[in-house]
This record gives C-alpha cells, structure tokens and sequence, in this order.
C-alpha cells in the first residue's frame, strides 16, 4: 500500500513539473507530438495499474487526464496518426471513468462516460474497442434488471468486431449481472 501511494504521488508530481510547459503549448494550438502522446498512454497504463484500493485517488486522475486529452483533441494540432491515438485514449480513459463511476453506482455518469466512448473509438478507428464499449452498456443494463436494454449494444458490438476473442466473449455478458 505505501508502494502504491508513492507511486501515485510520484505520478501526480511527475505530471505537474514534467508536462505544463508542453500541454500548455499544445493547448494553445501548437502541434501535438507522439512524445507527449506516449506519456498520456504511459501514465494511463500506470494509472489502471494501481491497485483498486487506490482508486479514490487514481478516478481524479483519470478525470483529469480525460479533460487534457478532450481538450487537446479540441483545440490542439495535430496529425492523423497522433489523432487516431488520441481518440484511443480519450475512449480508453472514459471507459475506465465509467467502470468508477459505476462501481460507485453512478450509473447515469456512467452512461455519459460510455456514450462518448464509442465515438471516440470510431474516431480512432478502434472497433474491438468500440465493442467492447457497447459490451460494457450491455453489462450495465443487465446491471440494473433491464435485460432488453442490452440486446441491441451487444448486438452491435457482434456487428462491429472481427476479433475471435472479442466475439467469443461479448455473449458472455449476457449471463453475468448482479446475482
């Protein structure tokens, strides 16, 4: 646990004196580089790495990092590659936003979080991803004893996926839920 905590401590420094310079420049419409883009991705990883008895701290800054890399996609610049990766992130971090969010039983933040995912996911061009999304509504509904809520996001999210892993496992959200 003190492991965890410096590690997130050191995270949350390493944010605040490595990065305003170059998020501040990309912010203001300078070109967004895949340096600063690895690092968003590098921390995100470090971030869902943490231990779950960290997640009181880890969800802020998660949220935060959600809200830089919403904001650079809006006004910074950048490449189509750079682009397609930021757009991952963005519907990575919200799909992980919103599993936070619902593990606290706020399922409408939940909701908002996933049904900006998948556009994010298709932006990205990311369909594994985007199922996977739609999975996690389905999940959801089931959650909440709305079963016929879930046909149709699990429907697509077979329509829309060609990776064997995920089509096998899509299904199975169909029989988990809250008991």
């Amino acid at each position: 646990m003190t492991f965890s905590a410096l590690a997130l401590a050191a995270l949350a420094a390493q944010w605040a004196t490595w990065e305003p310079d170059r998020l501040t420049t990309a912010l203001n419409g300078k070109s967004v580089d895949s340096e600063l883009v690895d690092w968003l991705e590098d921390t995100h990883a470090r971030l869902t790495a943490l231990p779950p008895a960290q997640r009181q701290h880890t969800a802020k800054l998660m949220s935060a990092q959600l809200e830089t890399v919403t904001d650079l996609l809006e006004y910074g610049c950048y490449t189509e590659p750079v682009g397609r990766r930021l757009h991952a992130l963005a519907a990575t971090l919200a799909s992980a936003c919103g599993w936070h969010h619902f593990d606290q039983g706020h399922h409408f933040a939940t909701g908002k979080l996933w049904n900006a995912a998948p556009t994010s996911a298709h932006a990205a061009r990311d369909r594994g991803l985007g199922a996977g999304i739609l999975s996690d509504f389905a999940y959801q509904s089931i959650w909440l004893i709305q079963p016929e809520a879930a046909i149709e996001p699990l429907s697509q999210a077979l329509l829309h996926t060609h990776h064997p892993t995920a089509r096998s496992l899509i299904p199975n959200r169909v029989c988990q839920g809250p008991g």
